[in-house]
């Protein structure tokens, strides 16, 4: 889990060069928000959330979800004609709720400055993640993503760095612990907050004030009842902003580069892609004994994700 960014490879979904500019170019201003998460883990939920916190509920509902939160880490072919995330980052007005899915090895140059941008951070349960992912990379036909092995076998191998993966040796997402163990390592940082996918299902309420009150929002009742009502399954679900149809013929996007932000709640889908015992047990001893073994809230997660590894 090293924090030089050097040591940590290239994911299929970003590139060297995009890697180098964020973590030595980039200019991150004290204002900016960044979501970050492993990919399937809450992201979009949360991008929506903090929008309405920053934004305000009505930019967020009106406003394309990929031009006002921008995937900054997110490499496109050089003949697509339009701009690269990072670019059009640039280019917002802030303050700026920007995407990524990079460890904090990416991001030292702002977490060890006086100040910088504030960092939430979102994880989720392992089984439950690794599942979405690999329906996420494999649910439609995409050049871009040819490296994504399509045996579930091979795949959930690849996300934890166990042998017997892939056979090529891209690297489609980073290791699965050492992401969220060394963002996990941040957490008493004053400007890193860490949620949880599951806290966010049980209470959203709850998690929704300690979202507002780590970006110093004031919460009046009525913008709580907004980003409730805007940030549910259903409304998410049915918002074009939100919910992108994997094309976009205006902007030149091909099917393969866009994705689908809103699936399913979790759990949904999980029964046919059954994990061997011995993967369980190595799950359960990873996450909960080296993660989750406290209470973010009321909610006690370290028993909550044990129940979702067991199945039960």
């Amino acid at each position: 889990m090293s924090l030089n960014w050097r040591d940590w490879p290239v994911p299929l979904h970003s590139s060297a060069e995009v890697l180098a500019e964020l973590a030595e170019n980039f200019q991150f201003y004290d204002d900016d928000i960044l979501v970050n998460t492993f990919p399937k883990c809450g992201t979009t939920l949360v991008q929506e959330i903090v929008s309405c916190l920053v934004l305000g509920p009505e930019r967020t509902r009106t406003t394309d979800l990929k031009l006002r939160s921008p995937f900054i880490d997110l490499n496109l072919p050089p003949e697509l004609p339009v701009p690269r995330p990072i670019d059009g980052a640039k280019k917002l007005d802030r303050p700026r709720v920007l995407k990524t899915h990079l460890p904090p090895a990416f991001h030292m140059r702002h977490l060890v400055a006086p100040s910088g941008p504030r960092n939430i951070i979102v994880m989720r349960n392992p089984k439950d993640a690794i599942v979405s992912t690999y329906h996420h990379m494999t649910s439609a036909r995409r050049d871009e993503l040819s490296g994504v092995p399509q045996e579930f076998s091979q795949f959930w191998r690849m996300m934890l760095g166990i042998p017997g993966g892939a056979e090529n040796t891209e690297i489609v997402v980073h290791d699965f612990f050492d992401f969220n163990l060394s963002w996990w390592s941040m957490r008493r940082h004053s400007r890193v907050l860490i949620l949880f996918y599951e806290d966010l299902i049980v209470d959203k309420t709850a998690e929704v004030k300690r979202m507002a009150e780590f970006l110093s929002t004031p919460l009046t009742e009525a913008l709580l009842h907004s980003v409730l009502q805007q940030t549910s399954f259903s409304a998410m679900q049915s918002n074009p902003m939100v919910n992108i149809t994997l094309t976009d013929p205006s902007a030149g996007v091909p099917a393969q580069i866009l994705f689908v932000a809103v699936k399913s709640a979790t759990g949904n889908g999980i029964s046919p892609l059954r994990m061997p015992s011995w993967l369980t047990e190595l799950l359960r001893r990873n996450w909960p004994a080296r993660v989750c073994n406290f209470a973010t809230s009321e909610c006690e997660l370290n028993l909550i994700f044990y129940d979702c590894l067991m199945g039960r």
